[in-house]
């Protein structure tokens, strides 16, 4: 330097300048004394609507989405497979009839804990009650499985509550396929007042006592069973669900 020596150039600017030394970090533009720590990176926020995280997950865990309408489907299946105590798998192929009506009792009884305030009356008894003319059978079941084939002379829920009154000096007796959805039929009925029994077995145990069934066109063996898990109807049926 001109008119200055390296010694006074040094003891001027040097030490200051290496108290006053700064370390840069890349990708800033703050410069921090040495020994110092610059304050931890934000982390960027998870999304939780974030799609990629979501398929990710989904990949990982393996899940795969149900449809809201299909939950709504499935609804009553879920319900009546957890009252009737059933696991969901369809019975072997090969029952005997002696065992389909086993299976059919265990349900039935299953049933009958689930809804111990409504009154169940047999298949004998109601067709003793069919030969007095003293009986109307409501089926509960949904206008599908109705359409396949039910119990002669019996009319549909609908038929009943449009006019009730008109059946108040017979006994009333609701059936389904294993006697679950007729068993919560009666029950509302009977919280309005209505006198309802529910038909013990339903369908099934009519079935398997021989009783008879009709269809659109006449007296039939088909009979809609609601679903595979209560594939239990006698060999000589053609079922379906």
């Amino acid at each position: 330097m001109p008119g200055c020596t390296w010694s006074r150039w040094r003891v001027r600017y040097g030490s200051r300048c290496a108290r006053r030394r700064r370390t840069r970090f890349p990708g800033s533009s703050t410069r921090w004394p040495r020994g110092s720590r610059p304050p931890a990176p934000r982390e960027r926020p998870v999304r939780q609507n974030d799609d990629l995280s979501v398929r990710k997950t989904m990949k990982r865990h393996k899940t795969v989405p149900v449809p809201a309408p299909t939950l709504l489907v499935l609804a009553p299946a879920l319900a009546l497979l957890a009252a009737t105590g059933c696991t969901g798998q369809p019975p072997p192929a090969d029952l005997s009839d002696a065992d389909k009506l086993a299976r059919v009792e265990e349900m039935v009884e299953e049933v009958e804990r689930r809804f111990p305030e409504v009154e169940a009356v047999s298949v004998e008894d109601v067709g003793r009650l069919l030969e007095t003319g003293s009986v109307v059978l409501v089926d509960a079941r949904a206008p599908r499985e109705r359409e396949v084939s039910w119990i002669p002379g019996s009319i549909t829920s609908e038929e009943f509550e449009q006019d009730p009154g008109r059946y108040s000096d017979l006994t009333v007796v609701a059936y389904c396929t294993i006697g679950h959805r007729s068993s919560e039929y009666a029950e509302r009925q009977n919280e309005q007042g209505r006198r309802v029994l529910n038909l013990r077995g339903s369908l099934l145990s009519w079935a398997h006592a021989g009783g008879p069934i009709v269809g659109p066109d006449g007296p039939t063996h088909r009979l809609h069973v609601y679903g595979e898990t209560w594939n239990l109807a006698p060999a000589r049926y053609e079922t379906t669900w």
